[in-house]
């Protein structure tokens, strides 16, 4: 049952662009990888559905505050933006799933390099919403 509230949470989160949408595709790949791994973690903590269902909408909501600010700052500054994803992607790899409170933190550290923000707005390269929920019922699929 906890799967099928990660699941959907996963799919409200995929279905809101605009979370990502100063981002690179690889940059936007990672934050992906990263919320699903965070939401996953906290949903399965649940010790039965309406826990899981309480615990996936607040965490959802944390998760897009954390996503909307990556995005925000991608947008104010991409090339400090660059070593936030470094340190994301390391924790990564380190199967750590940083709270969005650490995450943040991370932004609010970049601050100190901050930038005038671009005249225009970069292009959107994210996948498509299509393409999304195709990896994701991959990644389903191969659990």
């Amino acid at each position: 049952m906890n799967e099928d509230v990660l699941q959907n949470v996963v799919e409200q989160l995929m279905e809101d662009e605009r979370l990502r949408s100063n981002l690179q595709d690889e940059e936007a790949k990672t934050l992906n990888e990263w919320a699903i791994q965070y939401l996953g973690a906290q949903i399965a903590a649940a010790q039965n559905p309406s826990d899981a269902q309480q615990i996936g909408a607040r965490e959802l909501a944390r998760v897009r505050e954390a996503m909307s600010a990556v995005n925000a700052r991608a947008r104010e500054n991409p090339q400090t933006t660059a070593k936030f994803f470094a340190a994301l992607i390391d924790g990564l790899a380190k199967r750590e799933v940083s709270p969005p409170a650490k995450i943040l933190a991370m932004l609010t550290a970049l601050r100190g390099a901050r930038k005038p923000a671009p005249k225009s707005k970069p292009k959107s390269k994210t996948k498509t919403k299509s393409k999304q929920r195709r990896a994701l019922s991959r990644k389903g699929k191969a659990r």
